[in-house]
């Protein structure tokens, strides 16, 4: 079975210096952006969906970006609020996901950089894209940047090269387009 592994990280979070990074909420700009995102995402999401899993960081951003998610989906998802997956590096996304006991069909993890950019960027040197080449997009993996890959193997404990970059939502570029 093809799973699909999709990897968001939260969109603009506000400039609260005053509160604790975890209470960082979304700003105006990112509540929008967290819409967008759900919007683009939501077909990979509905499309042969026979097990949804969301793994998320426990920072209100991230969970406000979840949300715009559930809203698209018309349904709260299976999710996990994840500590480890606040502070961690590539590492550790790839221990979340290969510890999964029961291995989704769609895994969405809802994240920070520089982790999941490092992780993207893994994937996209040892992969080809049917898509075509998304080496520039991935330089930043801005705020609301989401990659879609599917495995190319049936095995549960993934690496880099068994995964497939399918899409790339880069925000700059789309914001650009719009303007």
């Amino acid at each position: 079975m093809q799973r699909y592994i999709i990897l968001i990280r939260h969109a603009e979070a506000s400039q609260n210096f005053g509160c604790p990074d975890l209470d960082r909420a979304l700003s105006i700009k990112g509540e929008a952006q967290a819409r967008s995102v759900a919007e683009w995402v939501a077909p990979f999401l509905n499309a042969d969906c026979h097990q949804l899993q969301f793994i998320v960081s426990p920072a209100l951003r991230t969970k406000q970006t979840a949300q715009a998610l559930f809203a698209r989906l018309g349904r709260a998802a299976n999710c996990i609020y994840e500590p480890a997956l606040y502070q961690t590096d590539e590492d550790g996304i790839w221990r979340l996901i290969n510890e999964m006991e029961d291995a989704p069909s769609h895994l969405v993890i809802i994240g920070h950089n520089p982790a999941l950019g490092r992780l993207v960027r893994s994937v996209a040197r040892l992969t080809t894209s049917n898509e075509g080449d998304f080496g520039l997009e991935l330089a930043a993996f801005a705020p609301s940047s989401c990659c879609v890959m599917v495995t190319r193997t049936g095995g549960f404990a993934l690496r880099p090269q068994d995964l497939t970059i399918r899409a790339f939502r880069e925000p700059a570029a789309e914001e650009a387009s719009q303007g």
